[in-house]
């Protein structure tokens, strides 16, 4: 049995290091250009890989030259890949700009990962999870396949949590309210829980929870976060790090989240060691920077 299957893009990362955000018409030099493997779900499933706990990851990647790489990537993290699905076309490419705060501008190409639909769904081997991961999938068939595949995991007593992603949740909690009834748990960033909901803070919490999650964790940055069950509102302060890359803060939450909760830590607790996974995670550059369980250890 898995711990958890995550769902969702792998892509390469090209990260552009500026010392400032150009304007429109504007050009702005480049200080430094790197290269990283990526896509939100495969970095959630390399993070919990990391921290000591059974990953897989579901997804595709092209024939191009970057497919081979993203799928070795992901073995040598320890994550399973036997239902990573390799097809002709590009992989996914997302281009990112990162300014000395750590804030970043990012343009994404989905490649063939909105080709994947809901006939591609391993049914069977989502059966075997603890945990199933859903980030946002590109393409005008996105939603049927997720809502899908989060249908199935709630059917077997399997715990689903959605990270929705900007493109999804611009969409608005009607569109995702099959998806949201499937859910345990709901993690969007506090932008990304306006343009779901339309409200902000505790308010847009509480609406999401009326679509079925139990509980509802909003992400705020360096001001940590907000969790929201039917009789907890609580804020968990972000830790104090000196942020290089946010990139894979997100995701580093996410994979902290899930290590707690398979742990049994409860969701306060499991909350508060995200953080804490996050907060390592941002003093490292690219978006895989999830600190392995030795790391973690060695805090003070």
């Amino acid at each position: 049995m898995l711990d958890i299957i995550s769902i969702g893009a792998l892509n390469i990362d090209l990260i552009a290091r500026v010392n400032r955000f150009p304007v429109a018409d504007e050009e702005v030099a480049v200080q430094d250009l790197e290269i990283f493997h990526g896509g939100s779900a495969a970095n959630v499933a390399v993070g919990v890989s990391r921290l000591g706990h059974c990953s897989g990851f579901v997804g595709m990647v092209g024939s191009d030259q970057f497919g081979e790489m993203l799928i070795e990537g992901l073995k040598k993290e320890g994550v399973d890949v036997s239902h990573l699905i390799k097809t002709e076309g590009n992989s996914g490419l997302v281009f990112a700009a990162i300014n000395p705060a750590g804030e970043r501008i990012l343009y994404s190409s989905e490649g063939v990962s909105s080709r994947f639909y809901r006939s591609l769904i391993p049914v069977d081997y989502i059966k075997e999870a603890r945990f199933l991961h859903l980030t946002s999938i590109i393409g005008e068939k996105a939603i049927d396949t997720l809502e899908f595949a989060s249908s199935i995991a709630y059917d077997n007593n399997i715990k689903v949590i959605l990270d929705p992603g900007s493109i999804l949740a611009e969409k608005g909690c009607k569109a995702l309210s099959g998806i949201l009834g499937n859910c345990y748990l709901i993690t969007p960033s506090q932008i990304e829980a306006n343009m779901l909901t339309g409200l902000k803070g505790e308010k847009a919490g509480r609406r999401l929870l009326e679509y079925g999650p139990k509980a509802v964790i909003i992400t705020r940055g360096a001001e940590g976060c907000l969790l929201i069950t039917k009789d907890l509102t609580r804020n968990v302060s972000a830790l104090r790090s000196k942020a290089v890359d946010t990139t894979g803060a997100g995701d580093s939450f996410a994979a902290g989240l899930i290590s707690g909760l398979l742990e049994n830590k409860g969701l306060e607790k499991a909350t508060e060691f995200a953080t804490l996974v996050a907060s390592i995670s941002v003093t490292r550059r690219g978006a895989r920077t999830t600190p392995r369980r030795e790391e973690i250890r060695n805090q003070p």
